[in-house]
């Protein structure tokens, strides 16, 4: 099913509130969300009919709870098979990054039954045509700043949706493939903790939890859960 709006509150809020009409693959797109949202209520800018804005439903029976992360995994590869155009990388856990510039965002929600994830609502707002940014977002860019052309935004969902979904028919470990391209892996970088500090990292891996690991510049590894660092660009 394929069900689009030219304006809704959020595809996700909506695809979560009727899940039981959706079945895995279902799509909820929009031309414009007035409350779309990111991580940790984080807002999302967005030109009307300018992005690619949409939730995805997945019921991942293939993949047990305690592996969970390799939905995000799944995900975010499938967004750079989407793209192979592009020289994209994952910043950790799950958004694209083209250079130091953030070209999309992901947020998974997913619900857990007898051991297993029942359902994950992939919620995906991704910078096409819009060229105009106007929130305080620090470093937005979008596909048609990248390739000094515009695109057609249908297809580049269906493209990324159809690329999302043949990873995960393929039931395969795909973390390794997730680590070479992850942003400023394997790199000393500045990082900041959530009281402001400063420090210097490595990242060298990132657990089936979904935990950052880190080298510190003593040498201590480190582990860190999202939103407990920040990256200093």
């Amino acid at each position: 099913m394929r069900l689009h709006f030219k304006e809704i509150d959020s595809t996700s809020t909506f695809l979560k509130n009727n899940v039981c009409e959706f079945d895995h693959g279902d799509l909820v797109s929009a031309d414009y969300q007035n409350a779309g949202h990111g991580q940790v209520g984080n807002s999302w800018e967005s030109e009307q009919y300018m992005n690619a804005l949409f939730s995805l439903l997945m019921k991942p029976e293939k993949i047990p709870a305690c592996a969970g992360f390799r939905i995000t995994e799944i995900v975010t590869l499938g967004i750079l098979d989407a793209l192979p155009d592009f020289d994209l990388r994952i910043k950790w856990p799950n958004d694209i990054y083209a250079g130091d510039r953030k070209l999309c965002g992901v947020l998974i929600e997913t619900s857990i039954q007898a051991g297993h994830i029942d359902r994950a609502i992939i919620g995906i707002g991704l910078n096409v045509n819009q060229t105009r940014f106007v929130s305080d977002a620090p470093n937005p860019v979008s596909l048609a700043q990248l390739a000094d052309c515009r695109f057609d935004v249908k297809e580049v969902m269906e493209r990324v949706v159809a690329a999302i979904l043949e990873r995960y028919e393929r039931v395969v470990d795909c973390h390794g493939e997730y680590l070479s391209h992850l942003y400023r892996r394997a790199e000393w970088h500045e990082f900041e903790r959530p009281n402001g500090e400063r420090f210097e990292g490595m990242i060298i891996d990132v657990e089936d939890n979904g935990l950052l690991v880190m080298r510190m510049r003593s040498g201590e590894i480190a582990h860190f859960e999202f939103k407990s660092l920040k990256y200093v660009l």
